[in-house]
């Protein structure tokens, strides 16, 4: 069992569903700027749900386990607060925001960094 892919797919349909009701569901009164947060919330989730389903298929390395935590914890940060904000207006709910977005990229940065790590000839990419 991968408990990561499963993860993965969870987090997929999670913004699929999402980005249908930001669509469909979202009432037509609401505040651009609340509209625009949930835009913005479900395509990184999208975007972000797509890089862990390759995390979770890449060979095993210590920085990719943690890239794969750090975009995780962004995207239940970043786009949990920004879902928050669109649905209630609460504002102090986006203040959350930038901590996630620092997730994200600290999950970037360590995806790169597993570049730098040897790999054998027969799993190198060139």
């Amino acid at each position: 069992m991968n408990i990561r892919m499963i993860v993965a797919g969870l987090a997929g349909f999670l913004a699929v569903a999402l980005a249908a009701f930001g669509a469909h569901g979202l009432p037509d009164a609401l505040p651009a700027a609340r509209r625009d947060a949930f835009d913005i919330a479900a395509q990184l989730h999208l975007a972000h749900a797509i890089f862990l389903a390759g995390l979770a298929l890449a060979p095993a390395s210590a920085r990719l386990r943690w890239s794969y935590l750090f975009v995780l914890a962004g995207m239940m940060l970043f786009c949990g607060a920004l879902y928050a904000f669109a649905l209630t207006g609460a504002r102090a709910a986006a203040l959350i925001a930038p901590i996630g977005g620092a997730s994200f990229m600290a999950g970037w940065i360590l995806f790169a960094a597993a570049g730098f790590s040897p790999a054998s000839p027969a799993k190198a990419n060139r």
